[in-house]
This record gives structure tokens, sequence and C-alpha cells, in this order.
């Protein structure tokens, strides 16, 4: 009941938010602008400023609308065979091309004839999506990203995300999949985030019966590693 509570409240929240984060960030683009008179030159820094703590907003509200929506589907999802290496390779062009802009390199390396995946085929792939948006996101320009698939024994699957990015500190790991957290070196980068990205997928996981672990060394990078039931 908790549970369906907040997931409630979550979504309200962030769809009330929603149209008042819009207007504002329309007016602030009008004062830039200068539509409505003449704007000084620190008027035009602080209104820059305004700006991207509103952008930071709202990547809030759309994370907070994703986790609500990402909830309710799961109780209308179909957990049945699904191709996973369909679905990565549809993933493989879309963050290959995002990554190529940032001076990303991507690696893509699926196994022949991996089992198919037990599981919900629109959960799979934000939970794919996720990780390596993620992975691109922290990974610095001349980096790399590494991402597999492959079968494992036992009747499951492993998919597993590595980059040379910034690494997350040992003490920092135990609360990864904690709403709202973010790594302290996180912080200090110039991408933004809103702590919710790898809750969304620690939820997905469990709710497929799945689990992930990471390992991770500051400066160096992280791997993350799901296992996922196979048929």
């Amino acid at each position: 009941r908790g549970v369906i509570n907040k997931t409630w409240f979550l979504h309200k929240a962030a769809h009330q938010l929603r149209s008042p984060f819009s207007a504002i960030y329309s007016l602030m683009k009008v004062l830039r602008k200068g539509y409505l008179g003449p704007v000084s030159e620190p008027q035009q820094d602080a209104i820059i400023r305004c700006e991207k703590r509103l952008e930071m907003l709202g990547t809030m509200v759309n994370d907070l609308l994703k986790l609500g929506i990402k909830r309710q589907h799961q109780d209308r999802a179909v957990i049945q065979p699904v191709d996973g290496a369909k679905v990565l390779r549809a993933l493989e062009a879309l963050y290959a091309s995002s990554a190529s802009e940032k001076g990303v390199g991507v690696e893509f390396v699926i196994e022949e004839s991996v089992p198919d995946l037990m599981a919900d085929g629109k959960l799979l792939d934000e939970l794919f999506g996720n990780l390596i948006s993620n992975a691109i996101k922290y990974t610095p320009s001349g980096g790399k990203v590494r991402v597999s698939l492959a079968g494992e024994k036992d009747h499951r699957v492993r998919f597993e995300v590595s980059d040379t990015g910034i690494g997350i500190p040992e003490e920092d790991i135990p609360r990864l999949f904690t709403e709202f957290f973010r790594a302290e070196n996180a912080k200090a980068q110039t991408e933004e985030g809103t702590g919710l990205g790898l809750v969304i997928v620690k939820e997905t996981l469990d709710f497929l019966g799945g689990s992930i672990s990471v390992k991770s060394k500051v400066g160096e990078g992280t791997t993350l590693t799901c296992l996922l039931p196979s048929v």
C-alpha cells in the first residue's frame, strides 16, 4: 500500500511541476533574448545560470515521470520470451551515434545464439538503455564503453556495461541504488543528474528476477553486470 501511494504521489507531483516549470523556463528565454527590454551583461549571466538550474529541474521532473510510468507499467507487464540480442542491436545505432558526438568509443559484443530472456520487452529496452546512456554520460571524450550480452549457466544471461569513466568511490557503491543519491565525484561533473536512473534499473531487475553487481575504481572506470533469467 505504501509503495502504491508513493508511486501515485511521485507521478502526480511530477505532472503538477511540469506546467509551471515550462512557463518559467519560457519566460527566462524571453528575458534573455531582450524581448521585454534591454538586458545588461550581468543580467544575462544571471539568467543563464537560472536556465541551467531549470534544465536540471526539468531532468528531475522527467525522471520522476519515468519512474512513475515504469512502476505503473509493471502492473501490466507481460513476461514472455524476448530476443535480448535483437533489443540490444536496435539500441546500438542510437547510442553509437550519441557517443560519437561526445568523442566516446562504444563497442557492442553480442554472443551468437544468446538464449531468449524471460522479460517484458519494454522494460528490457529501458533497462539496457539506462545503463548504456549512464556509461556514456560519465565517460569523458577519448574514453571507451563496452557493452556485452552472453549466455550463462543456470538459465541466465549476462548483460554487462564497462566504461573508462570517472569511476565510483568504494564507500558510495552501497548507496548507488538509493533514490536521489549521486556519488560525490559525479556531482562535480558538468553532467547533471537526479540520482534516479539506477533506481529505475534496480527496480526493473528486481521485478524481472534479475540482479546487478558493481565493480569500480575512481579514475579508471566502472563495470555493471546484470544477470537476467533466460528461457
